[in-house]
């Protein structure tokens, strides 16, 4: 089984980025999100 997240593009890398405390959470910056309630 993969998986693709912020923190990796298959899952051995995206377990290795959890237990180092990486974060995939940061705010948009490719496109204006200011029209958005939730940024």
């Amino acid at each position: 089984m993969g998986a693709v997240t912020p923190l990796g593009n298959d899952a051995p890398s995206s377990w290795r980025a959890a237990l180092a405390g990486e974060s995939g959470v940061d705010f948009i910056s490719s496109f204006d999100a200011s029209g958005y309630p939730v940024r």
